[in-house]
């Protein structure tokens, strides 16, 4: 069984250095940090999460506190938000 590039490329893991950013766009979506976001009449930092609590669907809220982009070979890279 022969693994595309790309599936080679992430099974390497991702390159040890990250890049930390206060806002970034994804699809064209804006989102930003909650200390970016402090002093602005805009407010991009809010989060909600699909979840369940004992079986029933429910949202949670949340304020993202830092955008980290891990970078993997071949060009591809993936955004984490650490929110509360």
């Amino acid at each position: 069984m022969d693994a595309s590039n790309q599936l080679i490329n992430l099974a390497r893991g991702p390159d040890y250095r990250v890049t930390r950013y206060n806002g970034c766009i994804i699809n064209g979506i804006r989102f930003r940090t909650q200390d970016c976001d402090m002093y602005r009449k805009t407010q991009n930092s809010g989060v909600v999460v699909k979840g369940d609590h004992k079986g029933k669907p429910i949202d949670f809220y949340g304020v993202i506190r830092e955008i980290i982009e891990l970078k993997y070979l071949g060009g591809n890279s993936v955004f984490l938000f650490k929110y509360d």
